[in-house]
């Protein structure tokens, strides 16, 4: 028998005396790509791949950056500007005005990208999550498409910053021929 119809039979048979337990299953049903876990009163979430059930975020709640780390001053005055427009929401808005929700760094290799965007979230109080791009990656069709929606969708929900870390891995040129 289908794995889906004996939970949905499962569902309806507990519904009425077992209702928390039918509502779980249900919920498990119809969000299968992340994982839950109760903490007090807490729900907290994580997105997986639904094939090999790996993590698809690096969840880091207090990023750690090392004492003696500095930023060049034209950087900590942009990314400064982006601090005060998140923490100043409700003036922005009042002004008819929303904060900044992208950001994009560029760069070579070492200089910095991650470490600043560590210091970003340090500086709002906001957990740091990762794009893990060898989890996110699938030879089935679509999956790893499936996969980052299930990434983006989990960050719209929760605050955070979210680092598509070495997104150009990942994504093509629509001019490359190799692709």
């Amino acid at each position: 028998m289908d794995l889906d119809i004996f939970l949905r039979r499962l569902i309806r048979q507990y519904r009425k005396d077992h209702s928390e337990f039918s509502h779980l299953v249900e919920d498990l049903l119809q969000h299968p790509a992340e994982q839950h876990f109760r903490a007090g009163d807490t729900q907290l979430s994580s997105p997986i791949d639904f094939d090999s059930r790996a993590s698809l975020l690096h969840i880091e709640d207090k990023p750690l950056i090392p004492k003696e780390f500095t930023l060049p001053e034209y950087i900590e005055s942009a990314l400064n500007e982006v601090i005060v427009e998140r923490t100043s929401i409700q003036k922005l808005k009042r002004s008819n005005l929303s904060p900044v929700k992208t950001i994009l760094f560029t760069g070579n290799p070492g200089v910095g990208k991650t470490l600043a965007t560590k210091w970003l979230a340090r500086m709002l109080d906001l957990p740091l999550y990762t794009l893990d791009l060898s989890s996110v990656m699938s030879s089935y069709l679509g999956r790893t498409g499936t996969n980052l929606r299930y990434v983006m969708d989990h960050a719209k929900k929760n605050p955070c910053i979210l680092l598509l870390d070495e997104i150009d891995s990942i994504a093509k040129k629509r001019d490359d021929e190799g692709e």
